[in-house]
């Protein structure tokens, strides 16, 4: 799959409620990288690996980005803001269920609705611990993931940031990974080829855009040349 860069004011009117947004942390990020290197399907190509997700929502013809972050728990702010500063480490993901109705809404639209709910609640870091144990070798092996969402049906429940999304969306009628909780559900759980479809990668400026073009075919071609 080939990256889709685009310029932020030209694709802005084609993103919708509900759409997952996923952040490719840089190259000097690493405790992010370490978030980002467990890969969770084989068609993964290089570029997706992702250390946070957050959830586009409308309002009065505002675009936004709402997610759980550290140290600032749920938040709401301008989807734009958060391009300019991150250019190009921003990707766009539609689920297969965006297409869908839930209780007389667009899925997409009931899954914002309860993001939203979570805004201005306290960032999770026990769920935080529970999912990171499956990076650690030997507690990953002995300690099981969960699989029940039952701990998970209150807004008020401690949640980190690909928590929240998954919780947006199983609300929603559509569970991203229906034989795991949401608490141990990363950002690379929701770039599944079989619960969302990668739509673009987006940029502020048009030099931006250019640069991408050009990088990510170099850098696959070295990956390959590796294996």
């Amino acid at each position: 799959m080939d990256m889709k860069p685009v310029i932020y004011r030209e694709y802005r009117e084609k993103l919708r409620a509900g759409d997952v947004v996923l952040y490719r942390p840089g190259r000097w990020e690493l405790i992010n990288r370490r978030i980002a290197s467990k890969a969770v399907h084989e068609e993964a190509e290089p570029w997706q690996r992702y250390a946070h997700a957050g959830m586009v929502g409308w309002a009065q013809g505002v675009c936004e980005l709402l997610e759980m972050l550290q140290f600032r728990g749920g938040r709401c702010t301008r989807l734009s803001w958060q391009v300019k500063g991150w250019s190009g480490q921003w990707d766009v993901y539609r689920p297969i269920a965006s297409d869908e109705w839930f209780d007389g809404e667009p899925s997409g639209y009931a899954a914002s609705r309860v993001m939203r709910q979570i805004t201005g609640t306290p960032y999770g870091y026990g769920s935080l611990w529970t999912a990171s144990v499956g990076y650690l070798p030997i507690v990953g092996a002995l300690c099981p993931p969960p699989r029940d969402d039952a701990a998970d049906s209150r807004i008020e429940a401690a949640r980190h940031c690909s928590q929240a999304v998954s919780f947006g969306w199983r609300r929603a009628g559509s569970d991203p990974i229906a034989d795991l909780a949401d608490a141990v559900t990363t950002p690379n759980h929701l770039a599944w080829p079989h619960w969302s479809r990668y739509l673009a990668t987006i940029v502020w400026t048009a030099e931006q855009e250019e640069s991408l073009r050009q990088r990510w075919p170099c850098e696959r071609m070295a990956v390959s040349s590796e294996l």
